[in-house]
């Protein structure tokens, strides 16, 4: 409870969430409600005051015995899951792996051009052989010494 206070500082008990919450989609979830009966889940992305993100189920509360659609007095239980930390942490990492997969294929398209030239034109050529694989040498040694 106190989490969503700090989190939507508009909303204010008895008064409608749309009064204070005025996200065109969450209004249209909570009206389907309103009309079906049934729970609705979407995803809200605010930009404002600060990027948030958050799964927001909006269920009919049902009263026993009570029919949805003759009860005057229909509520509606709304529930925001922030997945803002979770989202930041999947770019994260998103990034990561994109960064990591780039620096891998360097060295290892250099690597393929060394070996081609040799199984090619340096093949008999023994200067060039031993050149081409002190350059290998060399480079396999810096990303070891890199990855320290």
């Amino acid at each position: 409870m106190q989490a969503a206070r700090r989190q939507y500082t508009n909303v204010l008990p008895g008064n409608p969430i749309t009064f204070s919450l005025r996200n065109p989609e969450l209004v249209q979830a909570i009206d389907a409600v309103i009309r079906s009966g049934t729970t609705r889940t979407i995803e809200l992305h605010e930009t404002l005051p600060s990027e948030t993100r958050d799964r927001v189920i909006v269920a009919p509360l049902r009263r026993e015995g009570a029919e949805w659609f003759a009860d005057e007095g229909r509520q509606l239980v709304v529930t925001m899951q922030s997945l803002t930390e979770l989202k930041r942490v999947d770019a994260l990492r998103s990034d990561f792996i994109a960064n990591a997969s780039h620096e891998l294929r360097t060295p290892l398209a250099s690597l393929l051009g060394f070996i081609d030239t040799l199984l090619g034109p340096a093949a008999k050529d023994a200067a060039a052989r031993e050149k081409f694989l002190g350059i290998m040498r060399g480079q396999g040694r810096a990303h070891e010494q890199a990855d320290r």
